[in-house]
């Protein structure tokens, strides 16, 4: 709506909105329950490594998860990694090493501790 009252307002600007054909034209939402042995394992490594465990929370915005957890039925936490969103997908987009190093500790120990191999 927004584009089509501004097109003929400003014949300079050249938009169009086109949606990717089924099933990528919306993805589903996805959430894994709290409770769940893979919300655990990452709560576990995350306090480990860090510390704390950050809250629980959403995501807001698309992942992997839609495919593999949405629609494969494979449970995934869409979002658990180094950086700060507000840094991503944009210039000078960057983690530390320190921040790198650390994700590459939590993932070893969430798979550690979700595969019962302790």
């Amino acid at each position: 709506e927004f584009l089509r009252a501004q097109c003929p307002a400003d014949p300079r600007l050249r938009a169009a909105v086109r949606f990717e054909p089924t099933p990528r034209d919306w993805l589903p939402p996805t959430a894994v329950d709290p409770g769940h042995a893979l919300a655990e394992a990452v709560r576990q490594a995350m306090a480990a490594v860090l510390g704390s465990a950050p809250p629980d929370g959403l995501f807001p915005g698309a992942t992997d998860a839609a495919w593999l957890h949405g629609l494969a039925g494979i449970p995934t936490l869409p979002a658990c990694g180094p950086g700060l969103l507000e840094r991503a997908h944009r210039a000078d987009e960057r983690v530390s090493v320190r921040e790198l190093e650390e994700a590459a500790t939590i993932y070893q120990q969430t798979a550690t501790i979700f595969c019962g191999a302790r």
